[in-house]
């Protein structure tokens, strides 16, 4: 096996290993009890390989009972694993090794967060440093329309202080006028002259961009907004980010809320948001990649208030970050949603991260076998899990 081979297999041991601890399963729980014929729509050959293999994954769990049930799944999926593999179709178009995260029928800005946070977690297993998150917010058709109108007109009125390029490239489409004049240096002054999309975003979408921020600030992700992310295809219908090395600008991973991308396929609204990360590799699939061993966690986390809920996802990627295996439904509203679902009251350690706890900058851990309740410093969560589990056991 070729030391190429080698090196993908061990990226995705890796981040198949972090990606199950932050709660992602594999698509082989899209498993129908009867085998459903879906009509698709609309081809999928030109759309690119991203989302074909998305639209994939979208027919698979409309197949299953998680879609009739309307249940939420953060899925981890890859072309180069067997076990996805059955479930992603190779004719979708997947011609390079990819690996995936998927959310898939949540519509809070709470998938963004967690998606950010694991490919984050992932990225800096893999020795990735300066990482930064750059995303920005789409509009609806009608708005985005009237900008790239907009865009047209202000660039022709400022004329004067556009390039040749970027001329050429207004003349190719708006977009990669919008894209240029975002990216390139010499037209500092024309970026202030255009107008601005954010101000043609409407009221829904502005308010799903601010508690999008807001996630990442709770969560301490490095993150700038970025006028360069533009997609036009109307798939998009809010987020769009990517994940950058800030010292060398390369692109490691992208993704997005594609709402839509379901209707235009199978006429079915499903949220879903995706990141796919970047390699250029080219996938032969004449390699199997061995299971990782699951470990089953001992400890459950929940939260408790809208608040907390911003917050807990910044406990788990710290917990992650020192090889603590913890379960939890973070994306659940109520407690007894988190617990009932994932059957959190069966585990020997409970930990509950409520309004008290935020103010105190602490979490409760309860002990099941001996009934102790105790609180602990956010910051020493983790050298007092690995005593408490190591002494109860």
């Amino acid at each position: 096996m070729s030391s190429k081979k080698i090196e993908i297999e061990n990226h995705f041991e890796i981040a198949k290993k972090v990606a199950t601890r932050y709660g992602f399963s594999t698509p082989s729980d899209f498993v129908p009890t009867k085998v459903k014929k879906i009509k698709i729509y609309k081809s999928t050959e030109n759309i690119g390989e991203r989302k074909a293999a998305l639209c994939e994954l979208l027919g698979s769990y409309i197949r299953s009972d998680h879609h009739k049930e309307k249940k939420i799944k953060f899925i981890f999926h890859s072309n180069i694993d067997k076990e996805s593999s059955k479930y992603i179709n190779r004719s979708s178009g997947l011609k390079t090794s990819q690996i995936s995260l998927s959310s898939i029928g949540l519509n809070d800005p709470f998938a963004e967060a967690k998606i950010i946070s694991c490919a984050l977690n992932i990225l800096d297993e893999l020795g990735h440093k300066n990482l930064l998150v750059k995303f920005n917010s789409m509009s609806d058709k009608q708005s985005t329309e009237q900008y790239l109108k907009d865009l047209s007109g202000s660039i022709y009125k400022n004329i004067d202080y556009a390039t040749t390029e970027c001329i050429k490239k207004l003349k190719k489409s708006p977009e990669e006028a919008h894209k240029f004049i975002h990216t390139d240096k010499e037209l500092e002054e024309m970026r202030c002259m255009i107008p601005s999309y954010i101000k043609y975003l409407s009221d829904k979408k502005k308010d799903h961009l601010q508690e999008t921020i807001e996630y990442m600030d709770d969560h301490n992700i490095p993150y700038t907004l970025s006028g360069d992310l533009f997609e036009n295809s109307g798939h998009t219908t809010s987020t769009l980010f990517e994940i950058i090395d800030e010292k060398t600008n390369k692109t490691l991973a992208r993704g997005g809320r594609y709402n839509k991308l379901s209707n235009v396929f199978f006429k079915r609204d499903i949220e879903v948001v995706s990141i796919d990360f970047v390699n250029e590799t080219k996938h032969t699939g004449k390699y199997v990649i061995k299971k990782t061993r699951n470990i089953k966690p001992k400890i459950f986390l929940f939260h408790c208030g809208p608040t907390a809920k911003k917050k807990v996802l910044s406990i788990i990627s710290k917990l992650e970050k020192e090889s603590i295996h913890v379960s939890h439904k973070a994306h659940g509203e109520t407690v007894s949603e988190q617990l009932d679902e994932s059957g959190g009251r069966n585990y020997p350690y409970i930990l509950v991260f409520g309004q008290q706890e935020v103010a105190n900058e602490s979490v409760k851990i309860k002990i099941k076998k001996s009934r102790i309740v105790k609180n602990i410093p956010i910051d020493k969560l983790a050298q007092n899990l690995k005593l408490i589990t190591r002494l109860h056991k």
